[in-house]
């Protein structure tokens, strides 16, 4: 009778959702392996599958239909509805899935962590800098940011400190410490990036003058070595380095073209018969035919 009454309730429009559930609550207390019974309040549990529904719910009108499953096997409506909602519950399951710290920095575009280093194993985040600003990337381990609460940053002229917690507040990850170089605190900015995988941390570089850095040699120009003072450094050059390095490699290919070039009086017939005129006034003399430009002396 309880469970009829369930399928009243659930026909109606709009549909009684906690009346059939009810109803089928008191058929299964007679009869606890009652199939339809079991459908019905697992059906009062979807709510007709409505956007939104908790996981919850999902779970627990997945066991009513395992139940009814297991007393009618052949029943195809029961089993096709389980496997509905089986998916649906894989589907919220892989949404929650945090992907490995190495997955997320993935998308970091490499051109931000130039002259930088992966302290990835070593403290939890890699970093990277232009002539302006450094650039910090810490991942989610295991657990998305899920609000800017999540998240704490205290920024000092010479300090940092980066501190994440879970909705409950415990703390689970903290950098603190002396920067290696000084930071202008209130250019400095940080955002939640990748749906809150990725807290991305920007330091606006100080860049200590000629006439304020005697005695302080290690903190003259922009170049950053390292973030906190006692970190793995970079092997990465400074700008100023890379910049004599790429004139030198210039320099290099200018030379090798040069030397790749045939000699003039093998092109310039002017110059091959002025040298073959020069041969035949000095005999005995090796006489060879140069450049004595400007440029070729450069």
């Amino acid at each position: 009778l309880h469970s009829n009454l369930a399928a009243v309730f659930l026909m109606e429009v709009p549909p009684k959702w906690r009346e059939a559930g009810a109803a089928a609550e008191i058929a299964l207390a007679v009869e606890p392996k009652h199939v339809k019974a079991l459908f019905r309040r697992a059906q009062a549990t979807l709510e007709d599958n409505r956007e939104g529904l908790p996981e919850a719910n999902l779970r627990k009108a997945l066991i009513d239909l395992d139940a009814a499953r297991e007393v009618e096997p052949g029943n195809a409506r029961i089993s096709q509805e389980a496997e509905r909602v089986r998916r649906r519950i894989e589907k919220m399951e892989d949404a929650r899935k945090v992907p490995t710290p190495e997955e997320i920095l993935r998308k970091v575009p490499e051109v931000l962590l130039d002259r930088g280093a992966d302290c990835l194993a070593s403290h939890g985040y890699v970093w990277g800098q232009t002539d302006t600003t450094v650039h910090i990337y810490v991942p989610a381990r295991g657990l998305k940011l899920n609000k800017v609460s999540d998240v704490a940053v205290e920024v000092g002229s010479r300090s940092l400190r980066l501190a994440l917690s879970d909705s409950d507040g415990p703390l689970h990850f903290e950098l603190t410490g002396k920067l290696q170089k000084p930071v202008r605190p209130d250019d400095c900015s940080w955002q939640l990036e990748e749906d809150g995988l990725l807290l991305h941390a920007e330091l606006a570089k100080r860049v200590i003058a000629d006439d304020e850095a005697e005695g302080l040699d290690d903190e003259r120009g922009e170049h950053w070595s390292c973030v906190w003072q006692g970190h793995p450094e970079t092997r990465a050059p400074s700008a100023k380095e890379r910049e004599k390095v790429q004139e030198m490699a210039r320099a290099a290919n200018r030379a090798e073209a040069e030397e790749k070039k045939p000699p003039e009086e093998e092109t310039n017939p002017k110059a091959a018969e002025a040298l073959r005129r020069m041969r035949e006034m000095c005999p005995g003399v090796n006489v060879e035919w140069g450049n004595t430009s400007v440029g070729a002396w450069k």
